[in-house]
């Protein structure tokens, strides 16, 4: 109570399957409502706030949600978002000083499924440096970037990088 929850997302929240505002347990895939102290209002407040948005703040209060699910009892958000394009790959290199290397992302099925490589994102750190089938210029040492076929080919100067590719 008294926090807000922050969802963030490459492209947009798809979809909330659990929200529980009171003393719900488990993680992630395994949530549980604890019927004792759970504000029914939770998943419809939840996905209001945040369903087709990139990110949301969500304020942990009884205010929020309308009601006090359990008086006197410390309560919590517990809240399970599904992005709209998952991560599919990350990759760590380190590159030698005084080298250049060029980093290949090839496709990989998602829900038996190929995304083309015009629809990827790909991330170094938290810059975005390939996206919607074009170089952005967003990493000092990530210096140009492609489509081969069906493949992105990156090209990076000496250093460690830490990529993401969403799509």
């Amino acid at each position: 109570e008294g926090v807000n929850i922050e969802i963030n997302c490459m492209d947009e929240i798809a979809s909330v399957p659990f929200a529980s505002y009171g003393t719900p347990t488990g993680n992630c895939g395994t949530y549980k409502v604890d019927s004792s102290c759970n504000n029914n209002n939770s998943l419809s407040i939840v996905q209001g706030l945040c369903v087709g948005k990139k990110s949301c703040s969500i304020p942990v209060s009884n205010t929020e949600f309308k009601y006090d699910p359990c008086v006197d009892v410390k309560k919590h958000l517990d809240v399970e978002a599904v992005c709209k394009t998952p991560l599919t790959q990350t990759m760590d290199v380190t590159i030698p000083t005084g080298s250049t290397a060029t980093i290949r992302f090839r496709p990989i099925p998602l829900n038996n499924q190929y995304i083309p490589p015009q629809q990827w994102v790909i991330n170094e750190g938290s810059n975005t440096v390939f996206k919607a089938g074009a170089f952005v210029n967003g990493d000092d040492g990530v210096k140009s970037g492609q489509i081969v076929d069906d493949y992105i080919e990156l090209t990076v100067v000496s250093g460690s990088y830490s990529f993401s590719r969403y799509g």
